[in-house]
C-alpha cells in the first residue's frame, strides 16, 4: 500500500490528505513508516540522477542579452545581435560551422537541467 501511495504522490501529484481520506473510506491502512522510507529512497535517487555541474572552462559572458517573450507569444520577429563560434564573438559564420546566435528577443526557453535545446535544421 505504501508503494501505491508513493506512486500517487510522485507520478500523479495526488495530494496526500486526499489519498489518506480515500484509503480510510475503503478501510485501507497506509504504512506511513514504509512510505517515508520509500519516499526518502526516491528523493535520494532523484538527487543522484540530477547531479550535474557546469564546465567552468566553457562559461563566458555574452556581449548582448535576449529578452524572453515566450510567455506572451510562440513566435517573434527578432534581430541577430551576436554570432558565436565556441566562446568567441564573430562577424560571420559559414555553412557547416557549428555556431550560436544571440537574438534580441526569443520565444525559445533556454535549456538547463537535462532539457534539450533547439538544434536547428
Amino acid at each position: 500500500m505504501a508503494k501505491s501511495f508513493l506512486n500517487l504522490k510522485i507520478l500523479m501529484v495526488f495530494p496526500d490528505d486526499l489519498t489518506s481520506d480515500i484509503a480510510r473510506e475503503y478501510g485501507l491502512i497506509i504504512d506511513k513508516e514504509k512510505f517515508d522510507q520509500l519516499l526518502a529512497k526516491q528523493q535520494q535517487s532523484g538527487r543522484e540522477q540530477s547531479n550535474f555541474s557546469a564546465d567552468s572552462e566553457n562559461t563566458f559572458e555574452l556581449a548582448a542579452q535576449s529578452e524572453f517573450v515566450g510567455y506572451d507569444t510562440l513566435s517573434s520577429h527578432s534581430r541577430v545581435v551576436d554570432l558565436l563560434i565556441g566562446n568567441n564573438s564573430v562577424d560571420a559564420i559559414t555553412s557547416g560551422t557549428e555556431a550560436g546566435i544571440v537574438l534580441d528577443q526569443t520565444p525559445f526557453y533556454a535549456e538547463s537541467g537535462g532539457q534539450v535545446g533547439d538544434k536547428g535544421f
